[in-house]
């Protein structure tokens, strides 16, 4: 039996069978929607709110709503079953904010782009000089020293049926891509992708001149399979034909972001002629339509590392349909193109002195130099970072507690973003609200949140019993926008400690491996949208990276995205990166003992500074 299902506020209704899940209909319904664990029933993320038409909550169900707080009304996408014609709320699209997808750093190449635009002027016919028109057109680009130039049969129709001698064509090496009637004013662009586990960007460039015309970022579509890969290529392992629902998924979203560049500058998507794309192994193979089954299971290997160029049709990408699709290559299994543009926006191959880069995401991308050598790990350090598998953690959206700082009083004093009634808490204030519980000495070395008696007086009323453990209040209910207490779980904690004890221990693997100590250490580049916005003196303070005086310690935002703009601007810069993927050095982590031994080690929180 066939059950309508409608999906507000897109307002879409679709068809299902009797007991389909919310989740399933959303997916068909292409509707953006992120289930964190994608599907399993565990994280308790995926609410929805009932309209009308799901069968009663389980048991199951009701323990997950009621550890979440939810508010009545609310359901579990993934848990809760279509039983009549049906109505769901889904919750706004929680996205980057798109100030959050930039990147202020100086341009280190000459810019020199794959497609050059000429304006010409052909030479008329004449009676004593009646040469073909392809004659005189080669020679007005001979006179522009573009020599051999190789025309199109189908821009050969399209120039005899111009009716002016002046034109502007666009080149690429020795080929005329394209051609324009008059002197063609508009700018020629490219379009620099970084395509995340998490969010998309996009940033809209003039190629003449490297001029940046507009940025746009948005949720990753494939959210609703999972906010991890592996949840994804689960879901592949389950029913092979995902493998092209999360293809196409990724397309339309790219195609959704060149839609929202090209409306903000002005300019249309047949003005894109070149499109260079980053991301994590799995990123590029979704994107490219390949399965990336083979890095869910050892040895963990890609499909492909070559950087790949392809015209823009073969993946239905919405820019010039003489336009050229092209990746960064991936430097060995889940050290992806992201690192290798990462490594080229950073500046890192200028510096002279031992650096240390570090993506901090739910891959932990670290690369280390020194004068003559690169390496490079992962370091799966999993969600929680992305505010999954943390009770209260959230994206870094408005009502996200985003800072938290020990304040005049000795107690905790909270920020959040654009100053709301607070609703959760991101990854940022995760970090934060640590430190500051360690500062204030409510958790021990070990992560062990203190029973009250151990606790100062003042700062009782912060630990509270929670399940057979106790928590740690950040926020009183009557602060918070739902009027529930914001807690700080010991299961929170210990997946911070997870995360951290993995970065951090692929940290000292690569300083084994180069020869290095913390104190040979000049610099600490911390890349990514996260790295941007953590505090470093928190990040130094619970261990997540070496302790160098903060002046050391520098974030550069979306180098990855930046390494993408610098292939795209500079024919140098890509074939810099194609050297950069073949030089780094890969070191696996997976099966080394003393890697093991060390993360370990490393999820215990240092002692903080005398408060």
């Amino acid at each position: 039996m066939k059950l309508n299902v409608t999906i507000l506020p897109a307002n879409i209704t679709i068809a299902v069978p009797y007991g389909t899940n919310v989740l399933e209909a959303i997916r068909k319904a292409k509707v953006p929607f992120a289930a964190v664990c994608g599907g399993k029933g565990r994280c308790g993320k995926c609410l929805v709110e009932e309209v009308s038409g799901l069968a009663p909550a389980t048991k199951r169900e009701k323990k997950i709503l009621k550890e979440q707080s939810a508010k009545d009304g609310m359901r579990l996408a993934c848990q809760a079953r279509i039983v009549k014609n049906a109505t769901v709320i889904v919750p706004a699209a929680r996205g980057m904010a798109e100030s959050k997808a930039g990147l202020k750093g100086e341009e280190i190449w000459n810019i020199a782009p794959r497609f050059s635009l000429e304006k010409l002027e052909i030479p008329k016919a004449s009676a004593s000089e009646p040469a073909s028109l392809t004659c005189r057109l080669k020679k007005a680009l001979a006179e522009k020293g573009k020599e051999d130039v190789e025309i199109s049969l189908d821009l050969l129709r399209r120039i005899a049926t111009m009716s002016s001698d002046r034109i502007a064509v666009l080149i690429e090496g020795n080929r005329l891509v394209d051609v324009l009637e008059g002197d063609c004013e508009k700018p020629i662009c490219g379009l620099a992708l970084d395509i995340g586990t998490t969010t998309m960007v996009g940033y809209l460039v003039e190629l003449s001149s490297g001029r940046q015309l507009s940025v746009a970022a948005m949720e990753n579509p494939q959210a609703s399979f999972g906010s991890d890969i592996l949840s994804r290529i689960s879901s592949i392992r389950r029913k092979p034909e995902n493998l092209q629902v999360l293809h196409q998924l990724l397309i339309n979203g790219v195609n959704e972001l060149i839609e929202r560049v090209t409306d903000a500058a002005g300019v249309s998507r047949e003005f894109i002629y070149d499109l260079v794309a980053v991301g994590n192994t799995c990123m590029i193979h979704f994107f490219l339509g390949i399965s990336p089954q083979s890095l869910a299971v050892a040895p963990y290997h890609a499909v492909l590392e070559e950087a790949i160029e392809v015209r823009a049709p073969d993946l239905k990408i919405a820019i010039n349909k003489n336009g050229l699709v092209r990746t960064l290559p991936i430097i060995r299994s889940f050290v992806g193109a992201d690192t290798v543009g990462a490594i080229l926006g950073s500046g890192m191959p200028n510096s002279r002195n031992p650096t240390l880069l570090i993506d901090i995401g739910t891959n932990g991308e670290i690369v280390l130099k020194t004068k003559n050598e690169m390496a490079a790990c992962s370091a799966a350090a999993g969600p929680a970072f992305e505010g999954a598998r943390i009770l209260y953690g959230m994206r870094a959206t408005a009502g996200a507690i985003d800072h938290v700082r020990v304040g005049d009083g000795s107690d905790f004093e909270i920020h959040t973003i654009n100053g709301l009634p607070p609703k959760g808490i991101c990854g940022s204030g995760l970090i934060d609200a640590i430190y500051a519980s360690r500062l204030l000495g409510l958790m021990d070395g070990s992560g062990r949140i203190l029973p009250k008696e151990s606790v100062p007086g003042p700062l009782r009323h912060r630990v509270v019993p929670w399940g057979k453990g106790r928590a740690i209040v950040l926020t009183q209910e009557s602060e918070t926008e739902a009027g529930q207490p914001i807690i700080l779980t010991q299961q929170d904690i210990r997946q911070v400690q997870l995360a951290k004890g993995a970065i951090r221990a692929g940290i000292e693997i690569l300083m084994r491996e180069l020869g290095l100590t913390i104190n040979s250490l000049d610099r600490i580049i911390l890349a990514g949208a996260f790295g941007s916005y953590i505090s470093r003196e928190s990040a130094r303070g619970i261990g997540l990276i070496p302790p160098l005086p903060l002046d050391r310690i520098v974030s550069v935002g979306n180098a990855a995205g930046e390494g993408a703009k610098m292939a795209l601007l500079s024919k140098d810069a890509y074939a810099e990166s194609l050297m950069l993927a073949r030089k780094v050095k890969y070191i696996p982590l997976s099966g080394r003992e003393d890697f093991l031994r060390l993360y370990l080690k490393e999820m215990h929180f240092p002692e903080p500074p005398a408060f």
